[in-house]
C-alpha cells in the first residue's frame, strides 16, 4: 500500500516530503560494559523502570554461561504487569558456557511494547497497533527511497544456524537466533537470523546488494561505513561498537540499498543520506528492548559458526 509520507513517518527535511514522526516514547538510558559488568536500566514514559543485567562476554567460557533475568512493568501505571526476559549473552547460546549453540530462554508477556499485554502493538513502543500489510510512502529524491512500516512478525528465538524464512525484504521482524550479531561494519554477509535480533535491540542495518550497484560498489561500502563513523556516540555503546549502525553486504535485497530498523525497512536505487536521516531519526534505539553490548561477529570463524549459518 502506498500512502502519503506524512502518513508514513515525517521529520522536516528541506527538498524532501517528510514523513509523520512514529518515534517510541520510552525514554530508555543504560550503562552496559562490553566484559559483562552492567548497571541499572532507568526506563521513563510509560514503561516503568527495569532492573536489567547481562553477561555480555562472547567466548563460552565465562562463569558458566551466566544468563540475567529481565523484569519490566510495561504499563506505566504501577500495576505490575511485567515481562520476563533472559539471555545468554556468552556467545555459546545455551546457559552453560560450553559453546554448543543450543538455544537461551527469551519470553515476554507483552513483547509488542504497548504494554497492555494483549499482542496488539508493534514492538516499537509506542502502542500503535501493526499494520496488516507494508504501508509505504512514495519514492523519494534522487535514489527514489522507500520507507515503509511493515507488518509485526513476532520476535520468537531459534537454535543457531536453523533455516528461517522473511516476510519482508529486507527482514525487519520475526524469528531469529538467540544472540545478536555485534554493530559492525562487516565484509562478509551476516546472516538475518542474526541481526534481526539486532534490530530488536534498537540498531539499524544498512545492506548493500553489489550485484544490483550499477558502480559494482565502487563507491557504496565505503560511504556506509563513513555513515556509521559520521553517525556519532551513542551514549548507550562503548567507544569501540561507537553506536548500533551495522554494515553488510547482501545478495538477497532487491536493491541496490536497503536499510532495516524494528518493524520499518528503506529500500533505495542508491544510498541518500539525507532521507537516511530522516529513517534513522524516527527509528534508531526505538524498540522495547534498548540494548548495546555483546554479541558476536558471526562472520568470524573463531566464532565457531559455518560460514554458511543461516543462509
Amino acid at each position: 500500500m502506498i500512502v502519503p509520507l506524512l502518513a508514513v513517518t515525517g521529520c522536516g527535511l528541506s527538498g524532501l516530503e517528510a514523513p509523520a514522526d512514529e518515534q517510541g516514547d520510552d525514554g530508555t538510558t543504560e550503562s552496559e560494559s562490553a566484559d559483562g559488568n552492567a548497571s541499572a536500566t532507568t526506563e521513563a514514559g510509560d514503561h516503568g523502570t527495569t532492573g536489567h543485567s547481562h553477561d555480555t562476554t562472547t567466548d563460552g567460557s565465562s562463569d558458566g554461561g551466566e544468563t540475567t533475568g529481565h523484569t519490566q512493568d510495561t504499563t506505566g501505571d504501577g500495576d505490575g504487569e511485567t515481562t520476563e526476559h533472559t539471555h545468554d549473552t556468552t556467545g555459546d547460546g545455551d546457559g552453560d558456557g560450553d559453546g554448543d549453540g543450543e538455544t537461551t530462554e527469551h519470553s515476554h508477556e507483552d513483547e509488542t511494547g504497548d504494554g497492555d499485554g494483549d499482542g496488539d502493538g508493534d514492538g516499537d513502543g509506542d502502542g500503535d497497533p501493526p499494520p496488516d500489510e507494508p504501508i509505504c510512502s512514495p519514492p523519494l529524491g534522487a535514489c527514489q527511497s522507500v520507507i515503509c512500516n511493515n507488518p509485526h512478525h513476532g520476535a520468537s528465538h531459534v537454535s543457531r544456524c536453523t533455516p528461517l524464512t522473511w516476510e519482508n525484504n529486507p527482514p525487519t521482524s520475526g524469528t531469529h537466533y538467540s544472540i545478536w550479531a555485534k554493530f559492525l561494519v562487516y565484509a562478509q554477509p551476516v546472516a538475518p537470523g542474526f541481526f534481526v535480533h539486532s534490530l530488536e535491540h534498537g540498531a539499524i542495518v544498512l545492506q548493500y546488494n553489489c550485484a544490483l550497484d550499477p558502480d559494482g560498489c565502487a563507491t557504496l561500502p565505503s560511504e556506509l561505513a563513513t555513515y556509521k563513523t559520521t553517525f556519532g556516540q551513542d551514549p548507550l555503546c562503548d567507544v569501540t561498537t561507537l553506536n548500533r549502525i551495522m554494515v553488510t553486504p547482501s545478495d538477497a535485497i532487491e536493491t541496490p540499498f536497503a536499510a532495516s530498523a524494528w518493524d520499518w525497512s528503506l529500500t533505495a536505487n542508491c544510498f541518500d543520506p539525507a532521507v537516511m536521516a530522516i529513517f534513522a531519526g524516527d527509528h534508531y534505539a526505538q524498540t522495547f528492548e534498548n540494548i548495546c553490548g555483546g554479541g558476536i561477529d558471526p562472520t568470524d570463524p573463531a566464532s565457531g559458526y559455518p560460514a554458511d549459518c543461516g543462509f
